[in-house]
């Protein structure tokens, strides 16, 4: 199994439309948390730079479909962290 991709985002309502979204481009995320912001995760058996490739390539599709925007980040801790740009 590959090592998970993490993704934290501003709210619940980001992460399950972002979750929605990677689910058209045939990855399966699901919401870990939900507190002050939301936490993702996706899982997959395909290989761990195959996974990356395609979670960033349907991520900046999502991102620039998005209004308000998000602003990436990407941490070795955390995996990605999504802000607003005023953050």
């Amino acid at each position: 199994m590959t090592t998970p991709i993490h993704i934290e985002l501003p709210s619940l309502c980001d992460g399950t439309a972002l979750v929605a979204f990677l689910a058209t481009r045939g990855l399966v995320g699901s919401v870990v948390s939900a507190n002050d912001h939301c936490e993702i995760e996706i899982r997959d058996a395909r290989d761990s730079d195959e996974l990356r490739r395609e979670f960033e390539a349907a991520l900046g599709s999502w991102l620039a479909q998005r209004e308000p925007p998000l602003i990436p980040a990407s941490s070795p801790e955390r995996g990605y962290v999504l802000r607003p740009p005023a953050d």
